[in-house]
């Protein structure tokens, strides 16, 4: 026979039989736990990043830094334009290198010809024939400068066909045909 033991309800036992009940609980109370600290971890993290955006925002409001910023813009703009005048210039280099009329001896023969008191402004080469057009302070400084012209057997039909006088200075213009070689014909 069994030995019953009429206290047995009334003595606690160590271990506890957990319920569904407690489950739940303890899954709500991590969720809530979850729910509360993601907003304050995010909130700790926001924090620092907006003090630097004020921080960021009261120096690009500085006067001073938008006088440099307004300069770096400016700078770049020029720096651009420059860019853009070295890219031309290249090309007109190139298009001179690539020339055969246009050719050392040419720019020596034309440096040579000219006397001080002659300014060269422009000096088109088309095919074979060449136009100067220039200023001088007197007709026989562009006279001067035709006579030595003439004294390079290079060239043929050397002509002025304009004189005129402005201001104090005598514009001219002249023009001559390289010899050797026939005028190519651009193709349409």
């Amino acid at each position: 026979m069994r030995d019953f033991n009429f206290f047995q309800p009334f003595i606690p036992s160590k271990i506890k039989k957990s319920s569904t009940g407690e489950w739940v609980g303890l899954g709500v109370f991590i969720l809530a736990a979850i729910v509360i600290a993601i907003p304050w971890i995010l909130s700790n993290e926001l924090r620092p990043l907006t003090r630097e955006v004020q921080e960021l925002e009261t120096d690009v409001n500085d006067p001073k830094l938008q006088e440099d910023i307004e300069r770096v813009i400016y700078l770049q703009a020029e720096t651009e334009e420059l860019r853009t005048s070295v890219d031309q210039l290249t090309h007109a280099i190139k298009t001179l290198n690539e020339s055969e009329v246009v050719t050392q001896q040419l720019l020596v023969d034309l440096a040579q010809a000219k006397v001080d008191e002659v300014i060269f402004e422009e000096v088109t080469v088309n095919g074979q024939s060449v136009s100067i057009k220039g200023m001088a302070i007197s007709r026989e400084y562009i006279a001067n400068l035709e006579y030595n012209l003439r004294q390079f057997n290079r060239y043929e039909n050397i002509f002025v066909p304009s004189i005129t006088y402005s201001d104090g200075y005598y514009g001219f213009s002249v023009e001559f045909n390289i010899q050797g070689g026939e005028d190519v014909e651009e193709l349409d």
